[in-house]
């Protein structure tokens, strides 16, 4: 009789086991549908929480320590903008909803903003989506990240002042670096002939005006892991047809 019940209780076991991995499998198939798109039958596991790797900032930025200002006039939000940059008024920005963090302008560097776009909605709501987005609780940023955004006809328009750190990523220190984003995908999609021109002659004219050296320009990738501003984008650096454009600014500028 006792190996009788010994063996009753090996077949149980071994039953619950069969349904445990059966249960186990399950779950997992319901994940990978998920992956694919489909709506699972119950939660999802939680994800690894991951640490953010921070990138230290280039030796030429120097040292700087960081102390918040408020910024919210428009006079002073639209001070001293470059002449081909239009002001934040003419896209409707609002205020920044929280203190800037003020910086000293040492280089500038390119981005994207990663999403294709073509060109609708207009630029001027398209401004107002991203800065709708970074200021809420997505990203809870002070205002739009960038200091410059250029849009598909090359038109510059301003995002926050160069003199107040941006907000690009978690994953380095910006401070020191101007930031000119362009709008859209550019991985996918081509600058033009006049959206490059234009940021150059931006760059050239932000070197002038807080004397920085005209080597200065970089990519967003070239800070942090990412593959902003695109790679379209990035070979224009990397090529040194976009640092050629910004030293031909520079000497019009005299």
């Amino acid at each position: 009789m006792g190996a009788i019940n010994r063996q009753r209780r090996r077949l149980l076991l071994s039953s619950a086991a069969a349904l445990a991995s059966s249960v186990g499998l399950s779950a997992f198939t319901r994940g990978a549908a998920a992956d694919q798109g489909e709506a699972p039958t119950s939660p999802p596991p939680l994800a690894p929480t991951v640490t953010p790797v921070f990138v230290p900032k280039p030796t030429w930025l120097g040292t700087f320590t960081p102390s918040t200002i408020r910024l919210s006039a428009p006079a002073d939000l639209n001070a001293n903008l470059p002449p081909n940059v239009r002001s934040r008024d003419a896209w409707g920005a609002a205020p920044p909803v929280q203190p800037y963090v003020p910086q000293v302008p040492k280089g500038v560097s390119l981005h994207h903003t990663g999403a294709y776009w073509n060109g609708r909605p207009g630029p001027e709501q398209y401004l107002k989506n991203i800065q709708h987005f970074h200021t809420g609780p997505e990203r809870e940023w002070e205002d739009i990240a960038y200091h410059y955004l250029v849009d598909l006809d090359g038109v510059i328009w301003a995002g926050r002042p160069p003199t107040v750190r941006g907000n690009p990523s978690i994953y380095y220190d910006p401070t020191g670096l101007v930031l000119i984003s362009f709008l859209g995908d550019y991985i996918q999609q081509v600058p033009t002939d006049t959206q490059l021109q234009n940021s150059a002659e931006t760059a050239a004219w932000l070197m002038k005006r807080f004397t920085m050296p005209s080597t200065t320009v970089t990519g967003h990738r070239d800070h942090a892991p990412t593959s902003c501003p695109g790679d379209n984008l990035y070979r224009t650096l990397q090529d040194g047809s976009f640092a050629a454009r910004v030293k031909d600014a520079l000497a019009r500028l005299g």
